[in-house]
């Protein structure tokens, strides 16, 4: 039987900040969280993507939390790695190589 990922997204960030997200264009080395996650609460959550935040505007249009218009590069490792994290790292996370941060509100368990 599967490894089987459940729960869903708190809003909590800490998937946006080291050491889950490391060495991409969406971060500045030695900044605290991704250039695209706002601290500030939405909808009474703890806070919010702003490129999933942004509605039916063109991802083309988002700009992160300090004005600067979103590039292709981010926009592809976005797509690459965000919304379906953690999903695509169950084979990573069984393995040990890392886990899920203590306020994630998703699981990985196993179905039989």
């Amino acid at each position: 039987m599967p490894w089987v990922v459940t729960g869903s997204c708190s809003h909590c960030g800490a998937c946006c900040k080291p050491p889950v997200v490391v060495d991409n264009p969406c971060m500045v080395k030695g900044d605290t969280k991704c250039l695209f996650y706002s601290d500030d609460p939405q909808e009474g959550k703890f806070g919010h993507c702003l490129i999933l935040g942004r509605g039916n505007k063109p991802i083309k249009n988002v700009r992160d939390r300090l004005g600067n218009r979103i590039t292709d590069e981010q926009i592809a490792w976005f797509e690459a790695n965000c919304p379906q994290w953690p999903t695509q790292c169950v084979a990573q996370l069984v393995r040990g190589d890392f886990e899920l941060p203590e306020t994630c509100a998703f699981s990985i368990t196993w179905v039989d």
